[in-house]
């Protein structure tokens, strides 16, 4: 769960924005989603969209009746649908979950002595791809394979992904960049969908979940978890609601629990009451009462769970010719396609390497589309949004076919409010898919086939200008 990011506008006229304003205030006192005033217009466009599901005529009935509403009440679910995105897909950040199977459960079942359940607890766990990844992963382990239990507690603010999570069923482009035969391994074909199964599903528990719901912090309370996931949710609090969430989180930690988080998602604070070591491509804090985290044991470089797009990057150009002598050619593999590999084989096992790395890369090979769109993909995952988008630019300079990266622009131009933007990019990229077979599979997104592909574009195409018709 993440909320809308949306461009800097203009100020709305003075009585509308002060009553924005206050709905602002209101807003992330009862569910802690934070807008700056560069963040203004996803707010104003969220608030909207609540106004007019909820049949208010103005910005001051809405606020009169969130006021008076429990915040587990219908209009503030409908307040949080409407500013929260769920964007996601099965084993995102592989790092960090080979991390947890490989590394934290064992120690912690260890801790136990061999006494479980053990228990894990996915917070902001969107439409459930997450929590179904680790419960997917957990079964293929040693560890899982010996039949010791494990529990997991998923929650999100936006109940509407709680009920698709609780679904269990999911579109192909949830699975982009997944092993055929694992998706067939672990799930059922359900029509034009594909269904968890039933041993996967029984492990986990959704629940709509509110941080900041004093009722609902002591539900949370209820039991002591081994490790506690929450990825790219706290970076959009303020620094005094991160630190009142990572407090909850302490109390729902054993005391040899581990909490993992994003390495952007603390920005500037420093937490109080936790040690905190880089693991990798995430965070792990330990309450300090407890024993200091070990650093973990190098991971080892299991088959990819995901792989780098396949495209056809064009050959490229020899530098240019300079009077004094060329400087030596950095070090490391001597193709693009040897690069890609060593690239990929550093991001599964989370080394901080692999940005350096790609940037000796693209020394080498500098009109590689291909090395450019991973360099977009690494700078998103580390928080780095205007330097994805450029790099997106980049890699669509270069090739303009890259559909994927279409596909990506036209998201990030979205989230930023920019929907006539948006919409052009949608179109570019179902320009780019026309001509191509349909059941060939989609570069950079297999194993969607292009055929899937295209519907998707084109039904996020309609939807993208649906929401530019609602606001003029």
């Amino acid at each position: 769960m993440v909320p809308y990011l949306l461009r800097s506008q203009a100020a709305p006229p003075t009585t509308d924005r002060l009553s924005t304003r206050a709905l602002a205030h209101l807003v992330e006192s009862r569910i802690g989603l934070h807008f700056s005033d560069q963040n203004w217009g996803g707010l104003k466009q969220g608030l909207d969209d609540a106004l007019r599901a909820l049949h208010t005529g103005s910005m001051e009935e809405l606020f009169d009746l969130l006021e008076e509403a429990p915040t587990d009440g219908r209009p503030w679910q409908v307040v949080a649908e409407a500013l929260t995105i769920g964007e996601t897909f099965f084993f995102r950040h592989p790092a960090q979950l080979r991390l947890i199977i490989d590394t934290l459960l064992p120690r912690a079942m260890k801790a136990r002595k061999g006494e479980g359940p053990l228990r894990l607890w996915s917070a902001g766990c969107s439409t459930g791809e997450e929590p179904f990844s680790l419960a997917i992963l957990y079964a293929d382990s040693e560890l899982g394979r010996s039949g010791f239990p494990l529990e997991i507690l998923a929650t999100d603010l936006n109940p509407q992904s709680i009920e698709k999570a609780r679904l269990g069923r999911f579109g192909a482009w949830a699975f982009r960049g997944v092993d055929p035969g694992l998706r067939a391994t672990h799930f059922q074909s359900a029509g034009a969908q594909w269904e968890i199964a039933d041993r996967h599903r029984t492990r986990v528990q959704f629940r709509i979940q509110n941080l900041l719901d004093p009722a609902q912090e002591a539900s949370a309370l209820h039991t002591r978890f081994d490790v506690i996931l929450c990825r790219n949710v706290l970076i959009y609090h303020p620094s005094h609601v991160i630190q009142h969430i990572l407090d909850l989180f302490a109390q729902a930690l054993r005391p040899e629990g581990v909490l993992l988080l994003g390495l952007s998602d603390l920005g500037s604070l420093r937490p109080t009451g936790f040690k905190v070591d880089v693991q990798g491509d995430a965070l792990a804090l330990r309450p300090l009462e407890g024993e200091a985290l070990r650093p973990a044991s190098p991971l080892p470089i299991a088959p990819p769970l995901y792989t780098m797009p396949a495209s056809s990057p064009r050959p490229p150009k020899p530098a240019a010719s300079r009077p004094s002598a060329p400087p030596s050619q950095p070090s490391g593999p001597s193709t693009e396609a040897a690069w890609i590999t060593h690239l990929n084989g550093l991001a599964e096992i989370g080394s901080r390497e692999t940005l350096s790395q790609l940037e000796t890369a693209l020394q080498r090979f500098p009109r590689s589309s291909r090395l450019h769109y991973l360099r977009s993909l690494l700078l998103s995952d580390r928080g780095d949004q205007g330097g994805s988008f450029a790099a997106l630019e980049k890699v669509l300079s270069l090739d303009p076919a890259f559909v994927v990266a279409h596909v990506d622009r036209a998201r990030h131009l979205e989230s930023l409010g920019n929907l006539p933007g948006a919409a052009r990019a949608w179109e570019a990229a179902i320009q780019a898919l026309r001509g191509l077979a349909p059941d060939q599979p989609a570069a950079g997104m297999e194993p969607v086939q292009v055929g899937e592909a295209l519907a998707h574009c084109s039904a996020a195409l309609e939807r993208c200008l649906a929401r530019a018709g609602r606001q003029r």
